[in-house]
């Protein structure tokens, strides 16, 4: 009988639990943030898992709370040892990016790893990448590809970009364009931004389709509207300086400067050379400069000369040989 009881109150105790939870999420969504931490605070001080990953999604991402990167570590890693394959993931790509923690890539595979031998999709296609840049593990397209492959039969989107550049590349099978491309315009058509972009890039350069510049440039641009800075880059080079189009100064410098904010080095040494070379678009001392120091802070060394020069011949004022 006390087992029969134990059982009883473990399943009562995981559907209050429940409830509470679900109450919390109903409170964050009408906006009261203050009392759905409370419950899920509670709910995790008891074990609750779902209650840890909610929390550590909170401080991670700022809902509702300041962004507390710390605080996110440590709820994650308490559902991440619980067994949590979401948490075991979100753990990996902080040790991944170094986000509140010093990089580690040994110990984000070994997060990955265990997120992707659960069967969690983002696991296996974080994973692959790693085997696939030899990052953390040795590297191994073989190995990446199959990852790609579990991961993309669950539908992932990037995952399936993924095996395409695997096919393009031949890294790990056989070289196929035509599987790439199917590949590619599946995860475009998902809204993957990277998809999007290599779909762009074969009808740009007719890689296994006819080239297309028109074709190019539309896939360019969902993929740059997501923020990819490749895309964001390629488009700023097409409008600036590509017989196929009409040259228009001003997408080109809207788009690299779209990729330059995210300290795209091509695009920022673009912009230095529009603003400062004078060659169809008006020189801009103030612009130019302020897009050398830019590049600079991002840890680039090639604008200290175009600084000198800058300096040595201003378009006003005199120069400053200091």
């Amino acid at each position: 009988m006390r087992v029969v009881s134990l059982l009883i109150w473990l399943v009562w105790a995981a559907s209050a639990f429940a409830q509470s939870f679900e109450g919390a999420v109903k409170l964050a969504d009408d906006g009261n943030w203050t009392s759905a931490l409370e419950i899920w605070h509670v709910l995790a001080e008891r074990g609750h898992v779902r209650s840890l990953v909610q929390l550590g999604d909170s401080y991670y991402f700022g809902e509702g709370t300041e962004i507390r990167f710390d605080l996110a570590f440590e709820h994650y890693l308490q559902a991440a040892e619980l067994g949590n394959s979401v948490a075991q993931y979100n753990i990996g790509t902080m040790y991944d990016y170094g986000d509140g923690i010093p990089e580690d890539d040994f110990e984000a595979v070994k997060w990955y790893r265990l997120a992707a031998a659960q069967g969690l999709a983002n696991g296996q296609d974080n994973l692959g990448f790693m085997y696939k840049s030899g990052t953390g593990v040795e590297r191994d397209y073989v190995a990446a590809f199959a990852l790609f492959q579990l991961a993309a039969a669950q539908g992932l989107p990037n995952a399936i970009n993924n095996l395409g550049t695997a096919y393009e590349d031949g890294q790990g099978i056989n070289r196929d364009i035509s599987k790439a491309l199917a590949h590619y315009r599946t995860a475009a058509k998902e809204n993957n931004f990277y998809g999007q972009y290599n779909l762009g890039r074969a009808y740009d350069y007719g890689n296994g389709v006819p080239e297309n510049v028109n074709t190019a440039l539309k896939w360019y641009q969902l993929s740059a509207e997501q923020g990819n800075q490749y895309a964001q880059e390629r488009l700023g080079a097409l409008y600036l300086a590509d017989d196929r189009l009409a040259q228009d100064f001003e997408l080109a410098i809207y788009w690299r400067e779209k990729a330059a904010e995210q300290g795209f080095l091509a695009s920022h040494q673009a912009l230095w050379s529009i603003y400062s070379d004078d060659a169809g678009w008006p020189r801009d001392d103030v612009r130019a400069e302020f897009w050398y120091l830019t590049a600079l802070r991002f840890g680039a060394v090639e604008p200290y000369a175009g600084l000198a020069a800058l300096y040595t011949d201003p378009v006003e004022g005199e120069p400053d040989y200091v």
